[in-house]
């Protein structure tokens, strides 16, 4: 008869001359420092047991005298303290969670908080004719075979015009501005190539840029009203609101409006001269910039 393996007593072992198989099973946990038990004698299961680790152990701690070649072992772990070791690392996990989502809620309120609310009026106010205005909105420009696409930014004083053009990311790519006080007259314009200036703002942009906005009329347009210095023909809609403008050669088509009501303002034009075709959209509204 061949004798047992003592430590595969799991398995049913072929040895060549007999199969044995083992009936019962004893699971042994971590062994103690003092031996490995025998099969049958168990850690006591009593709460309080101590669990010492073994030698070698990441539970042992070093001091001076481990370079003498000695190691001190830490204190004894209990059953029960494994238990309040799990538990109060659980509740330390649960706190930093609960502080670091207050946290991110923090942060994002207060950066909710700052986010500028948009002015877009329903209607055009009192007097709107002479007030100041500033309006962000995007530009398509087709002319000569050629078309070209900007970001806009126009504000506009009683005595000034300040636009600029700007690109897909938000760089400025051309400033105009136009001083109409007429101790001052003059317009300038800033772009990639360096500084222009013209006696106005629609001479320099044609000299320029090879196409001009109608700024003598525009700030009235934009509006949703006919320049009162000049002849003009209109076309209104069921609502009253002008469709068509013809006026000072450009015609005026309003393709959008913000809503159904009479005094409501443009959001979308089409403006036509000659051989220069633009249209304007109108995102937001400014009033006393």
């Amino acid at each position: 008869m061949c004798p047992k393996p003592p430590l595969m007593k799991l398995l049913a072992i072929q040895l060549g001359c007999q199969r044995t198989t083992v009936k019962s099973l004893v699971i042994i946990p971590l062994a103690p420092a003092r031996g490995i038990p025998k099969a049958g004698n168990p850690l006591p299961a009593e709460a309080g047991a101590e669990l010492t680790p073994p030698v070698g152990s990441p539970l042992l701690r070093s001091d001076p005298s481990a370079v003498r070649g000695r190691t001190e072992a830490a204190p004894p772990l209990t059953r029960g303290g494994w238990e309040g070791f799990v538990v109060n690392r659980q509740s330390e996990l649960s706190l930093f969670h609960t502080r670091l989502f207050q946290i991110c809620l923090a942060v994002l309120l207060s950066g909710c908080a700052l986010l500028p609310s948009k002015p877009i009026p329903a209607a055009r106010p009192a007097q709107s004719a002479s007030k100041p205005f500033a309006l962000n909105g995007r530009i398509s420009i087709d002319h000569q075979g050629k078309r070209h696409t900007a970001g806009l930014r126009w504000t506009h004083q009683a005595q000034s015009d300040e636009i600029l053009l700007l690109a897909p990311l938000g760089q400025t790519a051309a400033r105009i501005y136009s001083d109409t006080r007429r101790d001052a007259q003059k317009a300038t314009l800033d772009d990639g190539d360096g500084h222009h200036q013209a006696d106005d703002a629609e001479t320099l942009m044609e000299q320029v840029l090879g196409w001009h906005l109608p700024l003598s009329g525009l700030h009235l347009w934009v509006l949703g009203l006919p320049d009162n210095d000049g002849a003009a023909q209109i076309e209104r809609d069921d609502n009253g609101r002008i469709s068509v403008l013809h006026q000072s050669g450009w015609e005026v088509r309003y393709l959008r409006y913000a809503d159904t009501s009479p005094d409501s303002l443009p959001s979308r034009l089409q403006l036509n001269h000659e051989d220069l075709q633009m249209q304007l959209l109108i995102d937001e509204w400014e009033w006393n910039p």
